[in-house]
């Protein structure tokens, strides 16, 4: 089977935890093994290299640490890249990162690459005000050949090249002991690809004894070691690069409003989950038409901030996204708009969730029909009869009242 991804998600299948948490663990991983074996070149400027940071984020009992263990098992397994996990100083993580580190079959790894595990990041990560500051820093593994980490106590430590991958778990409730203003606003949650679920997927008691051998992490790793000896440039199809240059062309961060930085480093972020995807899916340094897309369709549907945080006094402009959703179906063709249209349109205006809850409001309210529901790709809203009437009877009044 040469799609890993769904390899991880079958063999995981009886996991309560939301799929969309082990896609993303699996996702990871493919960016851990990878360091700076891959990029993708983005004109003369730079390189794109495939680190990704991401954050699985759900109240507890979504089993979040179940997937983020399983991602540490097959990096493990390959044993090509420092994995750290654990409670630690972010100072300890940068010195044991900035020291050669022996291999068990041989050989060493010389540069600064890692992949910090942290199964729930409010706890783990000991509090420095300068660690997410300086993971931000690091995000950007093409512009550092070596950083410098100048302390009085211990001196320079130099990290040669480094890599620095992350997947980390939190609950929305201690979202604000860790991730504070300056990181909200600074550019260390623009870097992050946060996945917020509210349900398991599935009921499971997972009392029986008797249905087969654990999983087999030495085996379910050893197409993710096939992966780990690919090395170069990707290659983007011409397909793939018309994709992109389409929406970018299309695409105005200017216009919408983001505290968080994140619309303006959408495009680098698409660029890099279509990379992996591209391995993970067909063990080849070429992204195709169909990554492209279905990197398109993961990062925009992607959570955000506001979600993240509402219920604890965050989110105060519902009126404003509503106002924005309804404009949107008003002004569609027919009154009729796809699910994947608005999410791209409305990208650091509303997220997923935020449409969910519009769209049963206004379901609820008669104003909306929903159109091949429960299947998220041709999902589409349409206004019922009701509030098409009440929209052009508003125009006929506006017109009339402006005429005067």
């Amino acid at each position: 089977m040469n799609d890993w991804l769904d390899l991880v998600l079958k063999e995981t299948d009886e996991a309560e935890c939301p799929k969309s948490y082990v896609f993303w663990g699996a996702l990871s991983a493919v960016s851990a093994v990878m360091n700076r074996r891959v990029w993708i070149r983005r004109g003369k400027i730079r390189k794109t290299y495939l680190n990704t940071y991401t954050v699985l984020v759900g109240n507890s009992g979504l089993v979040k640490g179940y997937p983020i263990n399983v991602s540490k098992r097959l990096v493990t397994e390959i044993n090509n890249t420092r994995v750290i996990s654990g409670r630690a100083s972010f100072q300890s993580i940068l010195h044991n990162v900035s020291q050669v580190k022996q291999l068990p079959q041989g050989g060493m790894i010389k540069d600064a690459i890692c992949y910090i595990i942290s199964g729930e990041m409010s706890t783990s990560l000991v509090r420095d005000p300068d660690a997410l500051t300086i993971l931000t820093d690091l995000y950007d593994t093409d512009y550092h050949e070596i950083w410098v980490n100048s302390l009085k106590g211990s001196g320079n430590e130099e990290l040669h090249k480094p890599c620095f991958t992350l997947l980390g778990g939190m609950n929305p409730t201690h979202f604000n002991d860790i991730i504070s203003a300056k990181e909200i606003t600074g550019g260390f949650i623009a870097r992050c690809i946060l996945i917020l679920e509210k349900h398991r997927s599935k009921k499971n008691p997972m009392i029986d004894d008797d249905v087969g051998d654990e999983l087999d992490y030495a085996k379910l790793a050893e197409p993710l070691k096939e992966m780990s000896h690919l090395s170069g440039q990707m290659i983007l199809t011409d397909n793939a690069k018309k994709m992109f240059k389409t929406w970018y062309s299309g695409w105005d961060p200017e216009e919408l409003e983001d505290k968080t930085g994140t619309v303006f480093r959408t495009a680098e972020t698409v660029v890099k989950t279509a990379g992996l995807l591209a391995i993970a899916r067909s063990k080849k340094l070429t992204v195709e038409v169909e990554h492209m897309e279905e990197a398109f369709n993961l990062i925009l549907k992607s959570s955000s901030v506001d979600e993240i945080t509402r219920g604890q006094g965050v989110d105060k402009e519902y009126s404003k996204k509503l106002s924005l959703f309804l404009r949107d179906v008003a002004t569609a063709p027919s009154y009729t708009i796809e699910r994947q249209k608005l999410l791209t349109r409305r990208y650091g205006d509303f997220d997923k969730w935020d449409l969910d809850r519009m769209v049963e409001h206004v379901k609820a309210a008669g104003g909306l029909e929903i159109l091949y529901e429960g299947n998220y790709q041709l999902e589409a809203y349409r206004f019922t009869q009701k509030s098409i009437d009440a929209h052009e009877a508003g125009q006929r009044r506006a017109g009339f009242k402006a005429v005067k």
